[in-house]
């Protein structure tokens, strides 16, 4: 997959354009190395502004300074070669295939090459986590996350897991922080659960109606503090960027409750069922819709197949992180106004999905068959 985007790379393509950026870090770090490490605090506004802030304040910017600090590191070593570079983060985006690999095989470790296909060898995850991007870093988080997380619940190594889950988590809210705060809420169902042992289906109904609850009354007491007004200013913000050949018509949402009931229908679509194999003229595009389409099936099946046979009952240590993809599916679903950026942000978390697919459908074959 590192192929691709080397292949069809031009000197307006992201990747190019991020590692042009990442050299002017590196000449900074060879001229001045105490700025190079120092100027993460450093920002043109007169405040940081908000933490949540989709546009113009030091978190938003946060996420582009990593990446091309790491892209600097990076350069250097590999003597400030594009195709080099490329090369390293693709096989670093294997890292986090690793990672999703070692998370699931503890739950199927009878299903070893099942597992292996769904942590690497999905097309869209490969394609979008092998080059230049802030996607790439945000798989290997994500992915380290779920498995470092899941071993401090088991109590296994865990000062030491505690210390890489801190560095990783960190990481991530510095990518992306919203993603990072869904992981901590889904996180807090499976420390839930492992206190109190109650049954983890009413622990997460639990955690949405109180976030229905307390977002409504905050949303009708003062709008101007809507939580729903981070959900409209990236939507926003995405309504801003330049105009693509993949860009979709999204409802204008208001912050209250009602509004974001309302538009669910239209996230749901935006992030599984877009773009439409048929709805652009782009080959590549209509390959990975149909790859999605594929999935859709594949999802349907295990669930027809889990209620007539019920031969699989997922635990809570896997189920949380059903509910982390769940919550970044709505929430991209949202605010993406882009087909083409909708594919791309999904693709991270598709292992979560499509891996206990895979294996439910292969366990009720086998069954079928004895």
């Amino acid at each position: 997959m590192v192929y691709i985007p080397l292949h069809y790379m031009t000197s307006g393509n992201d990747y190019y354009f991020y590692f042009r950026m990442g050299l002017r870090e590196l000449e900074i770090l060879q001229n001045n190395p105490a700025l190079f490490f120092s100027d993460f605090g450093q920002h043109n506004y007169n405040e940081l502004g908000e933490v949540f802030s989709a546009e113009n304040s030091f978190w938003d910017d946060l996420a582009g300074n990593v990446l091309l600090k790491t892209l600097a590191l990076v350069s250097f070593v590999c003597f400030k070669n594009f195709y080099i570079t490329t090369l390293v983060f693709g096989f670093a985006g294997l890292t986090g295939s690793l990672y999703f690999f070692k998370y699931f095989i503890g739950f199927f470790p009878s299903h070893k090459n099942l597992v292996a296909a769904g942590s690497f060898l999905l097309p869209s995850t490969l394609l979008f986590t092998s080059g230049i991007h802030k996607d790439t870093l945000i798989f290997i988080s994500l992915a380290a996350l779920l498995n470092f997380g899941n071993r401090i619940i088991n109590g296994k190594k865990v000062v030491w897991d505690i210390i890489y889950f801190c560095a990783f988590f960190l990481l991530l809210f510095a990518l992306r922080n919203y993603v990072a705060v869904l992981f901590l809420v889904a996180f807090s169902t499976l420390l839930v659960w492992r206190l109190t042992k109650w049954r983890y289906i009413y622990i997460c109904l639990g955690l949405v109606l109180a976030g229905f609850i307390s977002f409504t009354v905050v949303s009708m007491i003062s709008p101007a503090h809507s939580p729903y007004k981070i959900l409209i200013q990236r939507q926003e913000s995405f309504r801003k960027l330049k105009t693509a050949h993949t860009q979709i018509e999204m409802p204008q949402m208001e912050p209250s409750t009602i509004s974001i009931v309302k538009a669910l229908p239209r996230a749901v679509d935006n992030v599984l069922l877009r773009p439409y194999p048929w709805q652009f003229y782009n080959f590549s595009l209509s390959i990975m819709a149909t790859e999605m389409w594929l999935y859709l099936a594949l999802f349907l099946w295990a669930v027809f197949l889990f209620f007539n046979r019920k031969s699989f009952r997922p635990t809570p240590q896997l189920l949380w992180s059903w509910l982390l993809g769940i919550l970044a599916f709505l929430i991209i679903g949202y605010i993406v106004s882009n087909s083409g950026t909708a594919v791309r942000y999904r693709a991270i978390y598709l292992p979560i999905f499509i891996i206990p697919v895979i294996i439910l459908i292969r366990k009720n074959l086998s069954y079928k068959i004895k």
